[in-house]
């Protein structure tokens, strides 16, 4: 009899140890009405891990609870909380496209539209996040497809290729030479035909001479704003340096404006020769 009653007692402590901790993360609501004490980004990741939270709970999934409302009271304390990385996770399935999501979303906070798309961003990031724990789950294929297309309803709205504010480039006169210098995909390496053309560039400019030259990089749309923009930005030096070592020694303005501003437009991530390129127009 004393021994049942001892293991009545401890049984009676770790279901008050269990209550307790219920009344922590496992609070929903309670952790849904914690007044936000950060930025607008943090309020909006607060609203949206209560979401997930509140769906697990009715799940009856409570470690996911215990991980989405984790995050939902940190997010109302002013913490950014940060998209868990994917090798957190043992996935069972969709590994390549979450490991793609993750890194588009990183690279999308990373540029600050997180500050600038608070509501999207923080949707495309809980999203995310269920995306993997019901892949890790692998069990219930119609929420992995609702996280999934949550998430890829949310990142467009987040990820937005928002052009950089420039001078518009001065219109061409007659006499203008144009010029284009291509690359290959996620290279700024000058190939045998791209110094084919550096050589005609520096022809033209010492039969003809020049003002000034103007080149303008550019990509394609594959890889974040901040990724494409330095790269650009690498190209456009590539030439100019290259032009320097012809003999060129005229004003060379430069200009990087990445996946903005397409030669051929295009969706996003989408490969294209046409747009991997630097324009250059030799004013004469």
């Amino acid at each position: 009899m004393k021994k049942n009653s001892s293991i009545f007692k401890f049984s009676i402590v770790g279901l008050t140890a269990f209550l307790g901790a219920c009344a922590g993360t496992y609070d929903v609501q309670g952790i849904a009405t914690q007044p936000d004490q950060g930025s607008a980004y943090a309020s909006a990741l607060h609203k949206y891990y209560v979401e997930r939270a509140a769906f697990e709970k009715s799940e009856g999934d409570w470690s996911s609870v215990d991980f989405f409302a984790s995050r939902a009271k940190k997010a109302a304390e002013g913490v950014i909380v940060a998209p868990q990385n994917p090798t957190q996770r043992h996935l069972k399935q969709d590994g390549p496209a979450i490991d793609a999501a993750y890194q588009r979303l990183t690279g999308a906070l990373a540029a600050g539209q997180g500050d600038a798309h608070p509501e999207a961003c923080a949707q495309a990031q809980t999203w995310l996040e269920h995306w993997m724990e019901q892949a890790e789950e692998g069990r219930q294929q119609d929420h992995i497809r609702m996280a999934r297309t949550g998430y890829e309803d949310a990142i467009v709205k987040c990820d937005v290729k928002t052009a950089p504010t420039l001078a518009p480039a001065p219109a061409a006169k007659l006499g203008d030479a144009q010029f284009v210098v291509f690359f290959d995909f996620n290279a700024a390496t000058l190939t045998p035909k791209a110094r084919s053309v550096i050589d005609e560039i520096a022809a033209d400019i010492k039969k003809n001479g020049a003002a000034s030259v103007r080149l303008v990089g550019r990509t394609d749309t594959v890889g974040s704003n901040a990724y494409n923009a330095a790269l650009a930005q690498k190209r456009v030096q590539r030439v100019a340096d290259a032009l320097k070592a012809k003999g060129v020694n005229v004003k060379i303005d430069t200009l990087s404006v990445g996946e903005h501003m397409l030669a051929a437009p295009t969706g996003d991530n989408v490969k294209n020769q046409s747009n991997r390129r630097v324009d250059v127009t030799v004013k004469h």
